[in-house]
């Protein structure tokens, strides 16, 4: 039996983030698969989700209660816009 000894659990906090494709110009909502106490985005935000209508990389730092601290980020791409092809008879 060990007497005195601390056994200190350490979280690797990863955060998941999701989004749906997205048109040119249009917005899409960037959310975390998981709940944190804390988020800071890289648009300064500070909510759970958040809604872009730009490409681009977006980042996020998220911290639990232990005061343990996580990254992720995702690149939001524009899907190209569809060109109808009309044919005429």
């Amino acid at each position: 039996m060990l007497s005195g000894v601390l056994i200190e659990e350490i979280l690797d906090l990863q955060p998941e983030l999701l989004a749906n494709p997205v048109c040119s110009g249009e917005p899409t909502t960037i959310s975390i698969d998981q709940n944190y106490d804390t988020y800071l985005w890289s648009t300064g935000e500070s909510s759970a989700t958040i809604i872009v209508s730009e490409e681009g990389e977006y980042y996020v730092t998220v911290s639990n209660g232990q005061g343990c601290e996580g990254e992720g980020h995702i690149v939001i791409q524009s899907l190209d816009s569809p060109e109808p092809v009309i044919l005429g008879s």
